[in-house]
């Protein structure tokens, strides 16, 4: 607001406090100061102003009424949080990886309208699996073993999706390789004989 009445108001000089106010800032050179009446805001300038203050209060108003709905809806469960902590901690072996990110995603089937609710474990590899396709495969294989070892909720969850990506940035010159593997968990189970 403070940049529109800059922008818009350069005949008078006035910032917010002075339009408020009604009061101007005169320089005089060495003569006494004379009050005069201010000129009244343009009609454009009061709307455009009125129409700033309207829009601040509607979405402080609508903040404090729906923040704690909206808050709730997107809100993990504190328990959930830490175990899905606690497993990325396990997951991560600085020999092998730089960095591993887990995630629970809700993602919503259009054609049956049901929710489904994935672990997603993404992996930034250390040493280059590309080269050897089977290599990838046993680091997927060793990640998903681990989360079914570790994660004590991985039944209750539709599908897992395991990526294991490298990358380089050079500044000019960024490179991203991305080898992956998403099933249900019946068939995770089935590819690491769990059952």
């Amino acid at each position: 607001m403070f940049t529109y009445t800059l922008l818009f108001n350069r005949a008078t000089k006035q910032t917010i406090y002075d339009l408020l106010m009604g009061t101007f800032v005169i320089q005089t050179a060495e003569q006494p100061i004379t009050t005069q009446p201010s000129p009244a805001l343009p009609t454009l300038h009061r709307r455009v102003l009125m129409g700033i203050g309207a829009f601040v209060v509607v979405m402080t108003f609508s903040g404090a009424v729906w923040g704690d709905w909206v808050i709730g809806r997107i809100q993990p469960n504190v328990a959930n949080l830490s175990e899905l902590q606690q497993l990325q901690a396990e997951l991560h072996d600085p020999a092998l990886f730089h960095s591993v990110s887990v995630n629970v995603l809700t993602r919503t089937n259009l054609q049956t309208e049901n929710s489904l609710t994935d672990l997603e474990v993404l992996a930034w590899l250390r040493k280059d699996c590309q080269t050897a396709q089977l290599q990838c495969d046993k680091i997927i294989d060793s990640i998903a073993h681990q989360v079914f070892e570790q994660y004590d909720d991985i039944r209750e969850l539709d599908g897992m999706t395991i990526r294991v990506m490298q990358g380089m940035d050079l500044g000019l010159i960024t490179s991203r390789q991305t080898q992956g593997a998403q099933f249900r968990i019946e068939s995770w189970e089935e590819r690491l004989g769990l059952e």
